[in-house]
């Protein structure tokens, strides 16, 4: 899927198509270009899995439509939060980046769905003040994928989840990430990984969302709150209980 959007003004102009995502017999992204995986929370994929497993494909390809939307706010939020190019990498100029993307339901070497989405962006862009072509300001992308696009990455999905597929998202357990609590999913995550998918046209450099930091973060949070659970220092009530 090929989803490319935006907005005019400062950052929020078009992106520049970077290559064609269709053609699955061609050169496929440059070979500097930066892949930004974006992998969905491991119960969204198990979701998916449950329900082409039960033969139940309308509502499977309900969440697949769901997930096409997170997509393309996906590469709008990329353009306007990362859409900046830098010379000696001190000062930003807005930029018009030139980006693809493609979404996957699978990872190789894993049997049960992994929703996720390529989202490939060029490593020079187009400075929108006098159209000169500069480096992509890679601390600045990375600051911005971590603290705007991923974050809103994971609301945009739990909003339309909801509105859409049924479901409900809650913290599983104390430190932990969002997850779908009903059905409880969060209860078959054992054994599960996220993985990491090469694409059709094989690993690019490749930048994983979640970051290994950010999974790294939330284990340490699930920790420090056990702790304090065990210390009666924290207040708990687990998904599809009711206070009393």
């Amino acid at each position: 899927m090929m989803v490319l959007r935006g907005s005019f003004g400062d950052t929020r102009v078009d992106p520049v198509v970077l290559f064609d995502v269709h053609d699955l017999e061609g050169a496929g992204p440059p070979a500097d270009a930066i892949d930004v995986q974006f992998r969905a929370p491991l119960t969204f994929s198990l979701l998916v899995d449950a329900l082409v497993r039960n033969d139940r494909e309308l509502d499977a390809q309900t969440c697949l439509t769901v997930y096409e939307k997170v997509i393309e706010h996906t590469v709008g939020k990329v353009q306007v939060a990362c859409g900046y190019v830098t010379d000696d990498g001190s000062v930003s100029s807005p930029a018009r980046l030139e980006l693809a993307t493609l979404g996957e339901s699978s990872v190789p070497g894993l049997d049960t769905v992994r929703m996720h989405h390529h989202l490939w962006i060029g490593p020079t862009a187009e400075t929108l003040d006098d159209g000169v072509r500069r480096t992509v300001d890679r601390r600045r992308l990375r600051d911005a994928l971590r603290n705007v696009v991923w974050p809103s990455y994971l609301g945009r999905l739990r909003e339309l989840t909801e509105l859409t597929c049924g479901i409900s998202w809650g913290i599983p357990w104390p430190g932990a990430a969002g997850q779908i609590v009903d059905p409880p999913l969060h209860e078959h995550l054992a054994g599960h990984e996220l993985g990491v998918c090469p694409s059709p046209w094989g690993a690019r450099e490749m930048w994983e969302q979640p970051t290994e930091k950010w999974l790294a973060d939330v284990a340490e949070d699930e920790r420090a709150a056990a702790g304090d659970a065990e210390r009666g220092l924290l207040y708990w009530t687990p998904p599809g209980t009711e206070r009393s």
